[in-house]
């Protein structure tokens, strides 16, 4: 478990850090790589538990919201680095929400190799995005 949570920690510094090196390289779809076999795992427990007529009402209950807690904390680490995106566009819209991260991401900060991959690699979060919330 914690090799996974380091992992994906990595990607996302990387994908902050240096999003023409992100793109190059294609963290955002090794990310995924990572983060959607676990998922996957997990919706078919949930699966086979919720089809279990055996188990009581709180054990499916569990299960259902094993799932979701499990993918609130993907949407909340795709959220946090979408945002950090999106800031790039409009500083101030996202200011609360990411000015306790670590992030070292700004227009002043960025390379002129970085700014073309905002937009890709913006889109690519934000489809993965959705992903999360339809699967919740």
């Amino acid at each position: 478990e914690e090799i996974w949570y380091n992992l994906c920690s990595k990607f996302g510094l990387i994908l902050v850090e240096s999003p023409a090196h992100a793109l190059r390289h294609g963290i955002i779809e090794r990310l995924w790589a990572i983060v959607y076999p676990r998922i996957s795992d997990q919706r078919n427990k949930h699966s086979k538990t919720s089809r279990n007529k055996k188990l009581s009402e709180a054990e499916r209950e569990e299960s259902k919201q094993t799932l979701k807690t499990f993918l609130q904390e993907y949407i909340e680490f795709y959220d946090k680095i979408s945002k950090v995106y999106l800031s790039l566009f409009d500083p101030e819209a996202f200011k609360d929400d990411i000015q306790h991260t670590d992030h070292n991401l700004s227009q002043e900060c960025l390379d002129d190799a970085d700014k073309p991959a905002i937009v890709p690699i913006l889109y690519k979060l934000l489809a993965r995005l959705g992903d999360l919330y339809r699967y919740q």
